[in-house]
């Protein structure tokens, strides 16, 4: 019935909140039936469900825009459907940007990584050894969008290039670092400890605050860890994606990782 309503009225829908356990047909046979229908499969659908990386893989992996385990908060969900929102709204105002990301390596404005070429580079590495060590840091500039709009293009632009070289200054070699929009990923070969990456977090609490023209700049941050809490790299970025959330949600500024919480005020 839910598939036959979305056929008929897929025109109307934005995106689909979509449960893995159900009763008669689970969400990975639904998400099989509406991948292959022509009129639904450009709908995003978000898969919920216990947390498990065996479940987020394979729904990442079927063709899911996100993933998002229970129990989750209200502010997470919301933030979660957003974001989904505007990427799908960013690829229908532009239908060659996929396209067009995906064959660039490079940030022109900063000289990162772009998101899909770390994202490459890291899968790779990661498959190299079951259960390789690593880490990725997920930093996200609070209230560009503001910022931006009080600002000049190029004091904007200043301000995300001055992130990028202060990641780089912070970073050795053996990291991985990219920059698309505002949102900066760090993905560190080898990985860093609980207390390391804690250390590492503080640090770079402090170093990424600026001011411009009397404008406060902050980040909020999320991190993982591999093998401890993934080894695709979907998931970890996925899992260090929400913790950067969870950051925003408690007040911005702040750094999340897991079992890691804090803020430098």
């Amino acid at each position: 019935a839910a598939l036959k309503y979305i056929e008929e009225h897929h025109s109307e829908i934005d995106i689909i909140m979509l449960d893995l356990i159900m009763p008669i047909m689970d969400g990975y046979k639904f998400l099989e039936k509406l991948n292959d229908n022509s009129l639904c499969k450009d709908i995003p659908v978000i898969v919920t469900s216990q947390a498990g990386e065996i479940s987020e893989a394979k729904a990442l992996s079927m063709g899911a825009a996100d993933f998002m385990a229970k129990p989750y908060s209200k502010e997470v969900a919301v933030q979660r459907v957003n974001k989904v929102l505007a990427k799908t709204v960013r690829n229908k105002s532009d239908p060659s940007s996929d396209t067009k990301i995906n064959t660039e390596k490079w940030d022109s404005l900063t000289g990162l990584y772009s998101n899909q070429e770390l994202e490459f580079l890291a899968s790779e590495y990661l498959s190299k050894k079951k259960d390789t060590p690593a880490s990725i840091i997920v930093i996200d500039i609070d209230n560009f969008k503001l910022i931006n709009q009080s600002l000049s293009k190029e004091e904007g632009d200043g301000i995300l290039c001055r992130i990028a070289d202060t990641l780089r200054t912070q970073f050795n070699e053996n990291c991985l670092i990219s920059r698309q929009t505002d949102e900066f990923i760090v993905f560190i070969k080898n990985g860093l400890s609980e207390n390391s990456l804690r250390f590492c977090l503080e640090n770079l609490s402090q170093s990424l605050r600026y001011e411009v023209r009397g404008i406060s700049v902050t980040c909020s941050m999320g991190a993982c860890m591999c093998p401890e809490y993934g080894s695709d790299y979907k998931i970890l970025y996925h899992n260090a994606d929400i913790a950067m959330l969870i950051s925003k949600s408690l007040g911005k500024k702040f750094y999340s990782h897991c079992h890691i919480q804090g803020t430098c005020m």
